[in-house]
């Protein structure tokens, strides 16, 4: 049926989305008003409300949390100082319900004694390692078992044959987080391994969430294997993007029965409209990523010679990190000064005195080699 444009006009304004959003506007705006009529006149209360803000900003500084997720209820606190604090006791606080947690309590008690230190297992050592195997079992907990055995390796070098080793061997999965970006002898080994467990069957998870990094990406991506086997990639719009917080990702595969299934496991609201409005904006942002990797290209090279500079072992890369060793007390040194470095330290075959960061502007890298030199002095 024929409708005038100013008809039209009126149904897109009044529907049910607006009139939701209206409705919900107008109770926070009567709430608001509630609020602030009683406490209208109540210094004592507007300086209990202003302090409890204050603590709560304190508490947040100091808080090991998602540093978006921090900055978001800084900002709403700041903004509304009476009744920031307020609203972050009610809703902010992550932690699950009472009901929820004490279910919790019972799922970990009833599995306390799958982890208890089985009799027998530690008689072989000796009297050094089982006391460590009793500490570890305690305070982990993890119990030591016989018959099994783990290997140190100091340096990827000693670690690479072991690797094409275990990937020879895979018989149905293949998880690998994309660590080496450039063609090369361990990149050449890894690809025929591949290429064989493609052959086979065997399902292979690829990680190319840092991939994009580099301006040869496209020489790269293991996107031309996905039609020789069971290859799922996967990539995300947090990395390359910056988007801190915002959980938004993809896969991609030719198997779309295996899709179809990943989609059935998910939650039914994986990805937020928030997280796809930003990812839909993102992807009109060439010019920002060109210029991402251009800035990469060109302070990379600088912050680890300065790195170098200052003494520290640091690793060539190619994509927006650096990885080097300092001195163990580094990190704790830095933090007294108010800055933070990633400790690398729980990275699998690393440990103290690793640390990452990431490739910034060159006014921000000077700082922090300015920063470093004078802690390492």
């Amino acid at each position: 049926m024929f409708r005038l444009p100013i008809v039209k006009f009126f149904n897109r304004i009044f529907n049910r989305v607006t009139i939701t959003v209206v409705l919900v506007a107008l109770q926070v705006l009567w709430l608001l008003w509630a609020f602030w009529s009683f406490t209208a006149g109540r210094v004592w209360l507007n300086g209990a409300l202003k302090a409890l803000s204050i603590l709560i900003v304190l508490y947040l500084v100091r808080k090991d949390e998602n540093s978006a997720y921090k900055i978001g209820w800084i900002v709403l606190i700041g903004l509304l100082p009476l009744l920031g604090g307020a609203l972050y006791l009610a809703f902010g606080n992550k932690a699950p319900a009472k009901y929820l947690r004490e279910r919790m309590q019972k799922v970990e008690q009833a599995h306390q004694t799958e982890l208890a230190q089985p009799e027998g297992q530690t008689d072989a050592l000796d009297i050094s390692s089982r006391n460590l195997s009793r500490y570890v079992a305690k305070f982990g907990p993890y119990p030591a078992w016989r018959d099994t055995a783990a290997h140190y390796f100091s340096c990827g070098e000693e670690m690479y044959p072991q690797l094409l080793a275990d990937l020879d061997k895979a018989e149905k999965f293949i998880f690998l987080e994309f660590f080496i970006l450039r063609s090369g002898k361990m990149w050449d080994g890894v690809e025929q391994i591949l290429r064989r467990c493609a052959a086979c069957g065997t399902l292979l998870v690829v990680d190319e969430c840092f991939l994009d990094f580099l301006p040869d990406h496209a020489l790269h991506t293991a996107k031309g294997l996905l039609g020789e086997g069971d290859l799922v990639i996967l990539k995300a719009f947090t990395k390359l993007y910056g988007m801190a917080g915002v959980r938004l990702g993809y896969a991609l595969s030719a198997d779309t029965a295996l899709l179809e299934q990943m989609q059935a496991c998910g939650q039914p609201w994986g990805v937020s409209s928030l997280a796809q409005a930003a990812g839909l904006a993102a992807l009109e942002e060439t010019a920002y990523v060109e210029k991402v990797r251009a800035l990469i290209a060109e302070q990379r090279p600088r912050l680890t010679a300065g790195l170098r500079a200052l003494g520290l072992r640091v690793l060539d890369g190619r994509a927006n990190y650096l990885l080097f060793q300092a001195p163990e007390t580094l990190g704790e040194a830095l933090r007294q000064r108010g800055a933070v470095l990633r400790s690398c330290a729980n990275y699998p075959g690393l440990g103290p005195g690793w640390y990452r960061t990431a490739v910034r502007t060159g006014p921000e890298n000077e700082q922090l080699l300015k920063l470093l030199a004078e802690v390492l002095e």
